[in-house]
C-alpha cells in the first residue's frame, strides 16, 4: 500500500461536522495566517468568534470588521495536515471562501525579501493532498491564481506568478530537489499549498493564497535573509495588504 494509493471520495468516517457545528453569522471568508497574528489584530475592530485547539494549542478566531466586510481571522497551523484541519473546522462553522498567507523559500534569487508570489500550481512532495486529489499529476493547478493576481494588480502591488514546491519535510530540501523543482517551473517553496488546494478542489471551494518572501535556496548556501526576523511594521503590512484581498474577494 503506497501513499498514491490513498485517494477514495467515499464519505469519511469522522468529519469536522461531528465537532463543529454552523454558526449563526459567521463571516463568508476566513482569513488563514501562517505566522503569529493575535498581536496583529489591535489596530482592527475584532471580536472572538470561538477558540478552537489543535495539540493542545490554543487556536481562537477572530471576527475582523474591515472597510464594511467580516472576515473570519485565525492563526493557521503550519503543514498541511494541520492546515488542511482547521479549513475543514471553519468550513463546517460556515466559511466559503479562503485567504491564505504566510511566508515562503524562493528558488529564484530574484525574487526579493518581501516580494509577494501567487502560486499557480503546486507540487505536492507532502502526503496530505492524495488523500483529496487523485494521483494522477505531481501538481495541484490551482484555478484562483488568476484572479489573485489581478486583485493584487489592481491595489498596485506587483507579484509573481509561480509554481510552488509544496514539501513536508523543511530539512529535507536538497540541492537535487532545488534543481529538479526549478526546471519544472518552481520558483518558491512552502509547507502547505498542495495540501488546502487539494482539499479546496475536493469541496469545491473558492480558496486563495500568496506568499511572502523570505529565505533563498538559489544560492552557494542557504540565506536566509528575514526569515523568522520579519520586522513588527512589515508583519502588519502584509495582514494590512491580506485583508485588503480578503475584502475585495468577499465583495464579489
Amino acid at each position: 500500500m503506497s501513499i498514491l494509493n490513498a485517494y477514495n471520495p467515499a464519505e469519511a468516517i469522522i468529519n469536522a461536522t461531528h465537532f463543529y457545528q454552523p454558526i449563526a453569522g459567521f463571516p463568508k471568508i476566513a482569513l488563514g495566517v501562517f505566522k503569529a497574528i493575535e498581536p496583529l489584530l489591535a489596530a482592527y475592530e475584532t471580536e472572538k468568534i470561538l477558540e478552537t485547539s489543535s495539540a493542545g494549542w490554543a487556536c481562537p478566531v477572530w471576527r475582523v470588521r474591515y472597510k464594511g466586510s467580516e472576515i473570519a481571522v485565525y492563526h493557521a497551523m503550519l503543514g498541511g495536515p494541520a492546515a488542511v484541519s482547521a479549513m475543514e473546522k471553519l468550513r463546517a462553522m460556515g466559511a466559503q471562501q479562503f485567504l491564505f498567507y504566510g511566508s515562503c523559500g524562493v528558488l529564484d534569487r530574484d525574487i526579493a525579501a518581501g516580494g509577494i508570489a501567487v502560486p499557480t500550481a503546486a507540487y505536492r512532495d507532502e502526503g496530505t493532498s492524495y488523500h483529496y486529489a487523485p494521483p494522477d499529476d505531481s501538481y495541484i493547478n490551482i484555478p484562483t491564481a488568476e484572479h489573485l493576481c489581478e486583485i493584487l494588480t489592481g491595489l498596485e502591488l506587483p507579484c509573481v506568478m509561480t509554481k510552488t514546491w509544496t514539501t513536508d519535510a523543511v530539512f529535507r530540501e536538497t540541492r537535487q530537489a532545488v534543481q529538479a523543482r526549478r526546471a519544472e517551473g518552481c520558483a518558491v517553496v512552502d509547507m502547505e499549498c498542495a495540501s488546502i488546494m487539494a482539499a479546496a478542489q475536493f469541496y469545491n471551494l473558492p480558496v486563495y493564497q500568496m506568499f511572502f518572501a523570505e529565505d533563498c535556496l538559489d544560492c552557494a548556501q542557504w540565506d536566509r535573509r528575514t526569515a523568522g526576523n520579519v520586522p513588527l511594521t512589515k508583519q502588519e503590512r502584509c495582514l494590512q495588504i491580506a485583508l485588503e484581498v480578503a475584502h475585495h474577494i468577499a465583495s464579489l
